[in-house]
């Protein structure tokens, strides 16, 4: 690894190069910042941009391809790289390169980038079918059919172009699927079918398709930014666009730029904004800020005007630059260089606490920038405790140190990519977790050594190399020993490496600080973690159900206590099993949580009945059920059993005919069959059950086992002196002429002669 500050330095030298269209000297310091970290993504992409402005376009494409093999999530890269094969006329190479960058943005839930991408690839080589087939397929799913059609119709033109008709006339009637009436697609199948070609196409009627002046290559990269600017100049040129195209709109609806026409000075607003570009812009900079407080006491709240009369009052030491800045922050486009200039003033002005909430909000916005969009707001919450618990204990020394490196670290050309790569030198995070702030790393003293360290140790980890990352992690412990996360990471590859008890020790300190910094998210996903850790610690376990119940993660409580009473269960604790299944059915009822849950946690309780061979509580419980799903026969089968197994025989022979008029319904022969057999085994002397046995063997043509069942029922009324009943049994056996039919017959007139 080569030396850091020789990298930063000579980085630094190439942007204030690059900020001087000084290309060459650009590239000679990018250079030298390579030799010192080879694989370093910011150097390569400034000195790959500094190549391409040269129109140096192999060694260009050189430095971005080596880019998107160390970042191929990043689509930034192959659109360079597309942009080069355009210049270079290798329009093939040049679309693949667009199609890549395409499904980059698809796989980040970009669409509208992607759809730029895929129209710059069809617009430098109109017939590539991969991008156009995904184009219509895009289209169709957003329902924007009519794009969808042309783009189809279009693809049919190059299936026909290139020997294939019939696939062009699958095509063409899709689109008639997708639009019955539409005229072109009609037209496009009469040609098709009267084997005449169809219309094709060129470049400009691209341009005009897709209005690729906006979307697709630009013919003059000279009229394309070229580099980065720090976000401060970054949100200076935002401002000027935005108020620009305020000015210059022409119709009479009100802007979200807080310039109306419903204001009725907005005449003299406009003027007022009007000489305040042209002054910025030949730099008569104090012209321009009495022009914007003019606009402002006509009662202009332009957050973009706000910013540059900020910017102007920053620049002049102008004392209402904090004012308009703090009216600036609350726009996205314009709060991180308005939270940079604020720190910058407050700093002049020796308020360095107060700075330090500025640059915090700064680092905060860029840091967010670095993540996902679903993480996004997790991490800007993920700043609010870390702040608060810093600006607790901070002093103005350390507030000055931290101050200073923030600056210094975001203001800078390509910010971005500097965030991007601080932030990819951070542990791999659980797919549960929130996104660790980059700040709580700056704020420690060896923050950029802690970063590298951090580093290592991932590849470590990835290397499955646990003791010597473990290693590691203790000694970066001397340079961080508040850094929360390095504690985390440590208790992670104990309990990865089997070292579980010491795991749990840390995880339970790490809960309980983070609690008392406030970072009450954190300490619940450590707690989370611990109960991972050790399934069958009940006072984790309860710790957590308080913790989520707190903070109305009803659901989670919901869930931590069933897994609670399972544990009780597990452990043959019956009743503390069951009052913890109670306690989770009156959070399902209090906080009117799913039914269904409701329902499963009543199933648990009425097995455990059942284990402790309480049927009558039992036997409460599935009535509950019933009631709540009558239709389930599974619930009614086991009422039929209890019903029995406790004498309640009227209770038990009233459910099992609701039972079977059901399965009777649905033509369930078999299952008549097994459920009464199960009845009959319970209590075989119940001679209605037997009798109901009886007639579902008949129904499933099971006569011998049907005759069975009906002789034993014959024989118990003999015995009992029901000569009347017996007799009409012994008439029904005869009448499904069993083989020993002729026995029956004999008995039936034996009996007669009683």
């Amino acid at each position: 690894m080569g030396n850091l500050e020789r990298l930063q330095l000579n980085l630094n030298q190439g942007h204030a190069a690059a900020n001087q269209q000084d290309w060459q000297l650009a590239v000679d310091c990018y250079r030298k910042a390579l030799d010192e970290m080879p694989d370093n993504p910011v150097t390569l992409l400034s000195l790959g941009q500094a190549y391409f402005e040269l129109e140096k376009y192999p060694d260009a494409l050189a430095c971005f391809t080596q880019l998107s093999v160390l970042n191929p999530d990043d689509p930034a890269p192959f659109e360079k790289i597309a942009t080069i094969f355009g210049q270079l006329e290798k329009n093939a190479d040049a679309a693949q390169a667009f199609i890549k960058t395409a499904d980059i943005y698809m796989n980040q839930k970009n669409i509208e980038k992607a759809i730029d991408s895929w129209l710059r690839a069809v617009y430098i080589q109109p017939d590539n079918v991969t991008a156009r087939t995904r184009l219509s397929l895009i289209y169709e799913r957003l329902g924007r059919k009519e794009d969808a059609v042309k783009e189809y119709l279009m693809t049919a033109s190059i299936y026909q172009n290139t020997g294939n008709a019939d696939k062009a006339k699958q095509v063409i009637e899709y689109c008639l699927q997708i639009l019955p009436d539409n005229k072109e697609a009609k037209h496009y199948l009469e040609l098709i079918n009267n084997n005449r070609l169809l219309p094709r196409f060129d470049k400009k009627d691209n341009k005009k398709e897709h209005g690729v002046y906006k979307a697709g290559i630009k013919e003059d990269h000279k009229n394309t930014p070229t580099i980065s600017l720090n976000p401060v100049m970054e949100c200076r040129q935002k401002a000027v666009s935005a108020l620009s195209s305020s000015l210059v709109s022409s119709d009479n609806e009100k802007t979200g730029s807080g310039i109306s026409v419903e204001d009725p000075n907005q005449s003299r607003i406009r003027l007022y904004l009007s000489q305040a570009l042209d002054s910025l812009t030949t730099d008569n900079e104090k012209s321009a800020i009495e022009d914007f407080e003019k606009a402002f006491n006509l009662g202009c709240h332009d957050s973009s005007a706000y910013y540059l009369h900020g910017f102007l009052c920053y620049a002049n030491n102008n004392p209402a630059t904090i004012k308009s800045l703090m009216k600036a922050v609350d726009h996205d486009d314009y709060a991180l260089g308005a939270f940079l200039l604020i720190g910058q003033v407050l700093t002049t002005q020796g308020k360095f606490i107060k700075a330090f909430g500025a640059y915090m909000n700064a680092l905060c916005i860029a840091d967010a920038s670095s993540v996902p969009q679903e993480q996004y707001e997790s991490l800007i919450q993920a700043y609010e405790p870390l702040m608060v618990s810093y600006q607790k204990q901070l002093d103005e020394e350390n507030a000055i140190k931290i101050n200073e490196k923030i600056s210094k670290l975001l203001m800078v050309p390509n910010w971005r990519e500097v965030m991007k790569q601080a932030r990819s030198h951070l542990p791999a995070e659980q797919s549960d977790s929130m996104p660790t702030p980059l700040g709580e790393i700056y704020l420690e003293q060896k923050g950029d050594q802690l970063l590298e360290l951090l580093s290592y140790i991932g590849e470590l980890i990835q290397e499955d190399k646990l003791p010597s990352a473990l290693e590691e992690a203790y000694f970066a412990i001397n340079w961080a020993p508040s850094y929360l996360p390095l504690q985390q990471l440590i208790a992670d590859l104990l309990y990865q490496s089997g070292k579980t008890s010491e795991a749990i020790h840390k995880y339970t300190l790490l809960s309980t600080l983070y609690e008392l910094r406030g970072e009450v998210e954190k300490s619940g996903r450590i707690l989370s973690r611990l109960v991972q850790a050790a399934p069958m610690d009940i006072i984790l376990r309860d710790r957590l159900i308080e913790f989520l119940f707190n903070r109305g993660r009803h659901e989670e409580a919901l869930q931590e206590t069933l897994n609670l009473a399972d544990i009780f269960y597990r452990l043959s604790d019956f009743d503390k099993a069951r009052s913890t299944y109670s306690e989770a059915q009156r959070l399902v009822q209090e906080l009117n949580l799913e039914p269904s849950n409701h329902i499963q946690i009543l199933y648990k309780m009425a097995d455990i009945d059942l284990q402790r061979l309480d049927f009558r509580q039992a036997i409460r419980v599935f009535e509950q059920i019933r009631n709540l799903v009558p239709d389930d026969l599974a619930v009614r089968q086991k009422l039929s059993e209890i019903y029995l197994r406790t004498g309640q025989d009227n209770a038990a022979v009233k459910e099992t005919s609701h039972i079977l008029a059901v399965m009777k319904e649905n033509g369930q022969k078999e299952e008549m069959v097994e459920f009464l057999s199960t009845l009959v085994k319970i209590k075989g002397e119940n001679l209605e059950l037997r009798k109901y046995l009886a007639d579902a063997l008949v129904r499933d043509s099971r006569i011998p086992e049907a005759v069975e069942q009906l002789d034993a029922i014959a024989n118990t009324l003999l015995d009992n002196g029901n000569i009347s009943g017996a007799t009409t049994l012994i008439k029904a056996i005869i009448a499904l002429n069993p083989p020993n039919v002729q026995e029956y017959q004999k008995a039936l007139t034996q009996i007669d002669k009683l």
